[in-house]
């Protein structure tokens, strides 16, 4: 399973996530938009109370005070949406099982290995399940790319992140969930957002 696929894995969740919240995301839109205009129709009664010339002015001061406010509340109601959609993925990602977890580990190390002397950063959370079988496998695959494994696993990341950072001489390789879901969410972020709020 290849990066793509597992970005592929995720967009799809984020999806499922994302139809589900529509239409809550519907009826909120229609309550603020019900409530803008009945204080605007409270307003003009008021105002035509008070004597034509004066309704025209104030009309066209409240409706755009109204729309503004139906504006700003729309936005934040829209961000909120998408801050919890893309939480509940993260969180969905972040308690995947153990053997999901580490044959996407053992993808990404793979793909993102070069020399075989890396050092392979992760957190003492996951000290249990990168056992000597999971880093048998890692060395098996360096070797069949003709080079000499000397490879050191580290339990050095925050105790609350998952994943791993791929550290060598030159380079450092961000691998972490919240790196590759900020990833993600950058590119996708528009998608969801068109699904959202047609």
């Amino acid at each position: 399973m290849g990066l793509e696929d597992i970005l592929k894995g995720i967009d799809e969740k984020v999806k499922a996530e994302v139809a589900r919240i529509k239409q809550e995301a519907e009826e909120e839109k229609e309550k603020i938009i019900d409530d803008a205009l009945k204080r605007a129709e409270l307003q003009k009664e008021r105002i035509i109370s008070a004597g034509k010339k004066e309704i025209d002015g104030e009309m066209r001061r409240k409706l755009i005070q109204v729309r503004r406010e139906e504006k700003r509340k729309t936005l934040d109601l829209k961000k909120k949406i998408m801050d919890e959609v893309f939480q509940e993925a993260k969180e969905k990602i972040l308690t995947i099982n153990s053997d999901e977890y580490l044959s996407l580990m053992k993808q990404i190390i793979f793909n993102n290995l070069n020399q075989g002397d890396e050092e392979i950063i992760f957190s003492p959370r996951d000290s249990k399940i990168i056992d000597r079988e999971f880093v048998k496998e890692v060395e098996e695959f360096v070797r069949s790319k003709g080079k000499t494994p000397k490879l050191k696993f580290l339990p050095e990341l925050d105790d609350n992140e998952r994943g791993f950072i791929i550290r060598s001489k030159d380079v450092q390789i961000n691998c972490t969930v919240s790196s590759l879901f900020s990833a993600l969410k950058d590119k996708i972020e528009i998608e969801v957002a068109r699904i959202l709020f047609p």
